[in-house]
């Protein structure tokens, strides 16, 4: 009989996290009876077929936090119900909210496996306010009675490895490392695909972009500003902005006091207003991101933090060089493995497969502000590498390379692996 696994999280409304829940969903059915719970509905990716699919509340995965804490106690019970009715040999709660939820039901009967996707210490300094005080009060207390609930924790880089263990006292036996995969053939189909009417009109601008959730870590203030440099010595140049979140229209409003024209596919779906004149275009949510990250020239990535960014190889396998912060954790054992990887730079890095910067901006900027060192630098190295042909190629070539390190054939078999021996 197969073993029957449940993975368990918030939505399924976007997300690097997401993504790679459903792809790894998918491969293990073949061995595995294999089952995605949500707290929140709503699905913006496609399911595998033997795969099964179940949400514990109505709400949408983009309702606002009030809406989510007050359906968080049916959640909470729905759940709980239902792992104990359906016998899950394993369950596997990714991200915060469901890892939280999941320590609070009491499953005497189910083995569990945390899967956190962030560094913790960063993320919880980052909490401000009573809400952020009240989080980071739960969440530690939540990870310094971790070992009680689970024997295992995976985590998807050596930093957050050297996190847990350092800063929330979690025993080395008790985690786990598995990096992220990707599935390099399907992207490289993926990405061919041609941009369809109107966006075809821009491919004879040299695009630069990114691909985040728009959420304020993801350093899109800090981006915009950096656009604006390079607009001032290269007028032809266009920013596209891949993904969706709470700050889409604060993002765009941003980037209108900075001077810059903006289209935004949240105001306008019909595409009524578009002309291949403006100079940012937020394009929202897309099934098939690659066709666009494909047509890149860079690939920019300005996060403060980070668990282990897949979108950094997914602009790799195609074919698109990378120009990331080098913030904790994941982007420096991607893109140069081969250096400690508990070092920050302060300068621009070239490393093996992309360049590594210094963090930008940590605080909220007003578009009137100063710039800062660190802008000056993102802009001046963007600019180099969007001029540098010969620099542009390498980085492809290398970054294609380094992606099969993270293949499917190399990652799927570490969960499945891990999965029999816990169970």
């Amino acid at each position: 009989m197969k073993k029957k696994l449940c993975f368990f999280l918030p939505s399924l409304k976007g997300g690097g996290a997401e993504r790679i829940v459903v792809k790894l969903s998918d491969f293990l059915s073949n061995k595995f009876e294999c089952w995605i719970a949500t707290l929140e509905s709503g699905v913006n990716y496609t399911i595998g077929k033997k795969v099964n699919l179940i949400s514990f509340s109505p709400i949408d995965g983009n309702s606002s936090l009030r809406k989510k804490l007050v359906f968080t106690p049916l959640q909470l019970w729905k759940s709980k119900r239902y792992f104990e009715y359906h016998g899950f040999h394993l369950i596997l709660p990714f991200l915060y909210r469901t890892c939280f939820l999941t320590s609070l039901m009491g499953l005497n009967k189910n083995k569990i496996i945390f899967n956190f996707r962030n560094y913790q210490s960063q993320n919880l300094n980052a909490m401000t306010g009573f809400w952020g005080w009240f989080r980071r009060r739960i969440y530690q207390k939540f990870f310094k009675n971790l070992p009680k609930y689970s024997i295992l924790t995976t985590l998807n880089s050596k930093v957050a490895f050297v996190d847990m263990v350092e800063n929330f006292g979690i025993p080395e036996d008790h985690l786990r490392v598995i990096y992220n995969f990707v599935d390099y053939e399907e992207i490289r189909h993926l990405s061919t695909e041609s941009l369809e009417e109107p966006w075809d009109k821009l491919l004879q601008y040299p695009l630069i972009g990114t691909a985040a959730r728009l959420v304020f870590h993801k350093g899109h203030y800090s981006l915009v500003r950096v656009f604006r440099m390079i607009k001032k010595k290269n007028k032809e140049v266009k920013l596209i902005i891949l993904g969706e979140g709470p700050l889409k229209n604060g993002i765009k409003k941003y980037a209108e006091r900075c001077g810059l024209k903006v289209w935004s596919y949240f105001l306008d779906k019909n595409y009524k207003s578009w002309t291949p004149h403006y100079d940012i275009y937020m394009v929202g949510f897309q099934r098939n991101p690659f066709k666009f990250i494909s047509k890149f020239k860079v690939f920019v990535f300005l996060s403060l933090w980070e668990g282990f960014p897949n979108v950094l190889l997914e602009a790799l396998a195609c074919g698109t060089p990378v120009i990331s912060s080098d913030c904790k954790s994941g982007p420096r054992e991607i893109l140069a493995p081969d250096t400690n990887c508990l070092k920050q730079t302060n300068t621009p890095e070239f490393g093996k497969y992309g360049i590594l910067m210094p963090l930008p901006n940590r605080g909220f900027k007003l578009p009137k502000d100063p710039i800062t060192k660190e802008e000056n630098l993102w802009a001046d190295t963007i600019l180099e590498l969007l001029n540098c042909a010969n620099l542009r190629k390498h980085y492809i070539k290398a970054g294609i390379t380094r992606v099969k390190d993270f293949s499917v054939e190399k990652i799927i078999p570490q969960w499945e692996l891990l999965i029999n021996q816990f169970c």
